[in-house]
């Protein structure tokens, strides 16, 4: 599934440079969280379960493959914004540190910056204080935030999938339920006030996105059942068609307030009910682990890039430039995988064996 990683990357990318609208980068995270659900049901059903002392070294593993290429890609932003006297990122925090060295606000920024923790709550201190948050224009690294919310996937998701499927589906239904009653005007049920910006932040909300983590640990659970009959090449052209069509649907029903955000969530379950079909098709194809592994770098730097990189974004030049910037992203995140993942993937093999074939997630 390494291109369909990298197409839902270029979706982020191309709402945050404005040419698609910001609902296909909401869409894009949504279904990352179903991808991550499945490759982590897959790592700990094939790879860690049954191994000694499994749990600690699954968040050793996780934490060197989060990280590692996080505070090298943090580190080189910081330079190069100080060096071009970049007015975003990271003079905030600087301004901040400069201001009021000792105080609490500081130190949670920084701390936020370096392990990306906290910014998913950041979400909810934005809903629950008039939809403006302070913590937020002191990330350097502003699309991290999903990466945060997976961070919390991560730490429970030993535990969590151990669960029966029964219990995951409820999981699921519950969260559903919850996103629809916001969608609805209903936030009250779930924040006990009226939320004004709730819906524009859904895809924020850690509980909430627990089911579509869920959904696509439920989706490997269905290819290991049947993987034998998913085998057929078809099942990719099958897939691929599914996908277009949702698409063209989704584009045709976006009328009033309410339908782009549902259609858009369906959308997303569309995509995810694909991805056990998707993994059967693509598992074998010449170079698909290696787009996949250019996902993560490409989604960390691109908006630096896209900000940076001095080219006209008005009228028809949008979109030569834009497909500029991606190649440009995909060349530094290339660059990043030879000479710092792949190494780490490596390491992380030899240190984490398992009597298992690894699967490069």
């Amino acid at each position: 599934m390494g291109f369909l990683r990298l197409l839902l990357a270029t979706l982020v990318l191309t709402s945050h440079a404005g040419v698609a609208p910001i609902f296909t980068g909401v869409l894009a995270v949504e279904c990352f969280y179903a991808i991550s659900g499945f490759y982590i049901q897959l790592v700990i059903s094939e790879q860690y379960r049954g191994q000694p002392r499994w749990v600690l070294r699954f968040y050793e593993s996780r934490a060197l493959r989060i990280y590692v290429p996080y505070w090298i890609i943090l580190g080189m932003i910081a330079i190069l914004s100080l060096l071009l006297r970049a007015p975003m990122t990271p003079l905030p925090l600087i301004t901040l540190f400069h201001q009021a060295p000792l105080s609490g606000d500081a130190w949670i920024a920084l701390l936020s910056n370096l392990f990306i923790v906290g910014t998913e709550e950041f979400k909810l201190i934005r809903i629950l204080d008039s939809c403006g948050s302070f913590f937020w224009s002191q990330q350097i690294i502003q699309p991290a935030w999903s990466v945060g919310v997976e961070l919390l996937f991560y730490a429970i998701a030993p535990f969590m999938l151990r669960l029966s499927t029964r219990s995951l589906v409820l999981i699921v239904a519950a969260t559903a339920c919850a996103k629809y009653a916001l969608l609805s005007g209903l936030a009250e049920l779930i924040f006990f006030r009226t939320t004004p910006c709730a819906d524009g932040l859904l895809n924020g909300i850690v509980p909430l996105e627990m089911g579509v983590f869920c959904a696509g640990a439920l989706c490997y659970r269905f290819y290991r059942h049947y993987h034998t009959v998913l085998k057929e090449r078809y099942w990719l052209w099958i897939t691929l068609i599914t996908i277009m069509t949702a698409e063209a649907l989704w584009g045709m029903s976006v009328n009033d307030a309410i339908t782009p955000m549902v259609t858009f969530h369906c959308y997303a379950l569309g995509i995810t009910l694909t991805l056990p079909f998707l993994f059967a098709a693509s598992r074998t194809l010449r170079y698909d682990r290696l787009v996949g592994e250019i996902s993560y770098p490409f989604y960390l730097a691109h908006i630096f890039i896209i900000n940076h990189l001095p080219l006209p974004m008005d009228g028809w030049k949008q979109y030569p430039s834009c497909a500029l910037k991606w190649l440009v992203t995909v060349a530094v995140s290339y660059v990043i995988v030879r000479c710092v993942e792949k190494p780490l993937s490596r390491f992380r093999h030899r240190h984490f064996r398992t009597n298992h074939r690894p699967t490069e997630v």
